[in-house]
């Protein structure tokens, strides 16, 4: 079984790796399956994708037109907190450290997590079988998702499938399905 830190260096260099093209044509056919698996549920927790991601932005923006988009604005301890997006220009902000767009707490509704329907999760890497999700390694959506009683869906590219398991640790919460792109 591989370590973590060395699956994490190989799936973002695979990332990276990725044409433009070829991540837009992953991104659009997940955006497209996503579109119809979620008509039915009433609040989506999605994610704010960063340069390299599955983008769901056409996707997100959908949700908010509908009133169905919450996002994670990750607190100073690493808490993430779900707020309820609407308008991409008034209620986001980027968060330099990270370089990423997250809810401004003075212009959206804080959403408790019992009115979530299902959970966008990103992630550098899955596994198919098991649903165990590798990410950037701070342990902020594994603390979060722990708790939701929630369908968690698992995002990303074909690429993004790990082949080689690694070992799951206590903390680490497995995701119900995942859609590829």
């Amino acid at each position: 079984m591989k370590l973590k830190s060395d699956l994490r260096e190989e799936l973002l260099k695979r990332r990276e790796a990725l044409s433009l093209e070829r991540k837009r044509e992953g991104s659009a056919a997940i955006v497209r399956e996503l579109v119809q698996k979620l008509s039915s549920y009433s609040m989506v927790l999605s994610f704010a994708s960063q340069f390299g991601e599955v983008d769901l932005w056409p996707l997100n923006e959908q949700l908010a037109n509908e009133g169905r988009l919450a996002l994670n604005k990750t607190n100073l301890d690493g808490d993430l907190a779900p707020y309820l997006v609407s308008d991409f220009n008034k209620q986001l902000k980027k968060r330099q450290d990270w370089n990423l767009l997250e809810p401004i707490p003075e212009k959206c509704e804080r959403i408790t997590t019992d009115k979530i329907s299902v959970v966008l999760v990103p992630g550098l890497g899955f596994m198919l079988d098991s649903g165990h999700r590798l990410g950037h390694g701070q342990g902020y959506y594994d603390c979060f998702l722990k708790d939701l009683d929630c369908p968690k869906w698992g995002v990303c590219f074909k690429e993004q499938v790990i082949q080689e398991p690694f070992e799951p640790e206590l903390h680490d919460v497995p995701v119900d399905e995942i859609t590829l792109g």
